[in-house]
């Protein structure tokens, strides 16, 4: 376990008259610690209470279980004559426990691939199958909790945090602003070293952080390469420069996976509101598993939600996630983006609600949800409208004739029913559907958009008297077929995929 999970609280007291204003450190606890932060700079108050809680370490933690291989040992040394090579050269293993048929021990050196020393004897053995455990102790400089008193704080330094057990907690929602007048990141929240989704705890709670005094491009808050933290309570704002976004969830820094967060935040007025950023092959590219209530308002030209991949491919994957939604696109007409994903970048095996909003009833140059070429979102749960009411979605996804359509053009997947008064918009002509004149005979076809993997239903009719017919797919060209010669232009619709 790591020790003193209790370990330490640093109070800021952040006086903005340049008189010691420091918290009573009555009920904070044992080991509490006050900082005297009366003056500016108050991202260098904030940073050194970060620096000064103390370290911790998380000891035999379980990094690798399941492992079974055919070993022989000899006194001390373990070597391993099959299976897949579970021992690396080096001194990462130095040091570490190993549970060999879950009994404990202690790597004292490596040889080569294939050859363990422990500190003590397992026995000899020869051709025995040994289930091998691997135990890892990570320390980190900093655990605790730092409190930042009610007040309004300017900051132009970026306030960083690499350890996963760190608290940062303001005072109350909205009564604790810290405002960002740099350029760049304001607030980093990473984990050195990195540790997998089943760790950590700390996160930031009830912080408002402005970004109407920066210089463009800044992010409010960017977490990278960081699992299992919780961001509740904050209220990100007014980063609205070209390159801007309220909040960055990525691992372009250090390539770890993002999992297991709790969130619960509001943003608004942020060139993108929340931005989920994959940058390529060296990263972690997942960024589910977690709760997410995110409240989000965007104006023109902005997006509130956007999931962004380098366009490779599977990178950038939000999954297994139950969310709570809500966009609201608030100029008039809204010409602002609801959920934008691109980049191949996937959405699958989400459930919950989502709602978006374009109060104005005019979507304007806008879009409620855009999905690029190569990327899919797919949905289970409820996503609705309030503008108009008449058009609530009950089950996924469908655009609005009133509120504007959205442009799919990857795959959209629909988890439940679909309904509303609204209407379905290709973005490109005789995409699964088309129109052809017989001019006096009983063939005609057209050219279809669509693409099958298999083949899909043909539903013919004429727009006329009518007539008997039918039609068929080869390749992308779509045949009528009549029962008799007609000059009556006659329609095909491609439903797929049956099979």
């Amino acid at each position: 376990m790591r020790k003193s999970v209790i370990l330490e609280t640093i109070v800021l007291a952040l006086g903005l008259t340049g008189a010691l204003n420091c918290f009573a450190q009555t009920g904070l606890g044992n080991g509490t610690t006050v900082v005297d932060a009366s003056a500016p700079p108050y991202s260098g108050n904030i940073q050194s209470a970060i620096n000064a809680l103390p370290s911790c370490t998380l000891s035999n933690y379980l990094t690798s279980i399941g492992t079974t291989v055919t070993t022989s040992s000899s006194g001390n040394t373990v070597t391993q004559t099959s299976g897949a090579r579970v021992f690396t050269t080096g001194s990462a293993w130095v040091g570490l426990s190993v549970a060999i048929n879950h009994v404990p021990y202690v790597v004292k050196s490596v040889k080569g691939s294939t050859e363990l020393v422990l500190t003590t004897s397992p026995g000899n053995q020869t051709g025995v199958p040994f289930f091998i455990s691997v135990y890892q102790n990570y320390t980190y400089n900093h655990c605790g909790e730092v409190i930042v008193p009610p007040g309004s704080y300017p900051f132009s330094s970026q306030i960083y945090n690499s350890s996963p057990f760190v608290t940062l907690r303001c005072s109350d929602p909205g009564s604790t602003v810290l405002n960002w007048t740099g350029s760049g990141i304001a607030i980093l929240w990473t984990s050195l070293p990195w540790i997998n989704e089943f760790a950590g705890g700390g996160g930031i709670y009830n912080c408002g952080i402005n970004g109407a005094g920066s210089t463009a491009p800044s992010t409010g808050l960017y977490t990278d390469s960081i699992n299992n933290i919780h961001l509740r309570g904050n209220a990100i704002s007014n980063f609205t420069g070209t390159g801007s976004s309220g909040w960055t969830h990525s691992d372009v820094f250090h390539g770890g996976y993002n999992e297991k967060f709790d969130v619960e935040m509001t943003l608004k007025n942020n060139n993108i509101d929340w931005l989920v950023y994959a940058p390529g092959s060296t990263g972690g590219y997942t960024y589910g598993y977690g709760t997410f209530d995110v409240k989000a308002e965007c104006f023109a030209t902005q997006t509130c939600f956007q999931f962004n991949g380098p366009g490779l491919t599977p990178y950038g994957i939000f999954s297994e996630s139950a969310l709570h939604l809500t966009a609201n696109l608030a100029s008039d007409p809204c010409n602002a983006t609801g959920i934008n994903i691109g980049g191949n970048f996937t959405w699958y095996d989400n459930t919950g609600l989502i709602h978006i909003e374009c109060s104005s009833g005019s979507i304007g140059s806008g879009h409620e949800i855009k999905v690029g070429v190569g990327s899919n979102f797919t949905f289970e749960g409820a996503l609705n409208q309030d503008f108009p009411r008449s058009n609530l979605i009950s089950g996924s996804f469908t655009p609005s004739q009133v509120m504007g359509p959205a442009i799919v053009t990857g795959a959209l997947s629909v988890g439940g029913t679909v309904r509303g008064n609204g209407f379905f918009q290709e973005t490109g002509v005789n995409t699964f559907a088309g129109t052809c004149s017989m001019t006096g005979g009983m063939t005609c076809s057209f050219t279809e958009a669509a693409t099958f993997t298999h083949t899909p239903i043909c539903i013919a009719s004429v727009q006329g008297t009518p007539i008997a017919g039918s039609c068929a797919l080869s390749g992308s060209t779509v045949t009528i077929t009549a029962a008799s010669s007609n000059s009556s232009t006659w329609g095909a619709l491609l439903i797929g995929n049956p099979n």
